[in-house]
């Protein structure tokens, strides 16, 4: 959905949940030219909260492998 992204005049994308390395693999492909898309600003899956009550430690930010 990369492409339609763009011809819809989409620029810049927020993905809060999916899996980090399907992500991360995607925003670098993007960002090298290989695939044409929109900018990729993922947060894995760091936005999941678990049972009655959510504590910080459900929201705290995953591990996220930085660009080199």
């Amino acid at each position: 959905m990369n492409e339609l992204y763009i011809v819809q005049g989409v620029t810049s994308v927020f993905d809060a949940d999916n899996p980090t390395d399907w992500i991360l693999a995607e925003r670098d492909a993007v960002a090298a030219g290989k695939v044409r898309g929109p900018r990729i600003f993922p947060a894995g899956l760091g936005f999941r909260c678990s049972g009655k009550s959510c504590g910080a430690e459900d929201f705290s930010p995953p591990k996220l492998r930085q660009r080199v």
